[in-house]
């Protein structure tokens, strides 16, 4: 696991869970199946250790034979994660 860093961006739910939606990139909120309303699509600080999964490339190909669209072949996680609205 990584030490920990503070990373701020958008709060938003997706197909594989709760995100962070940053300039960086997105990245999953470990144990949080959604943001509650009251997060939802804030501005957010959240505060945790970056694991990366790794994503099989047979994983990212549909059973139509195409590439799933939004998946790339690993998934950031954010692992002990806490947050709070930032303030306008």
């Amino acid at each position: 696991m990584t030490d920990k860093i503070i990373l701020t961006g958008i709060a938003r739910n997706g197909k594989g869970g709760a995100l962070l939606q940053t300039t960086d990139g997105v990245f999953y909120i470990d144990g949080l199946s959604t943001w509650n309303e009251g997060l939802l699509n804030q501005q957010v600080e959240v505060t945790g250790s970056v694991e990366i999964e790794k994503i099989d490339e047979q994983d990212l190909i549909s059973d139509a034979g195409e590439r799933r669209a939004g998946f790339s072949e690993e998934k950031k996680i954010l692992v002990g994660a806490m947050w709070r609205i930032l303030e306008d």
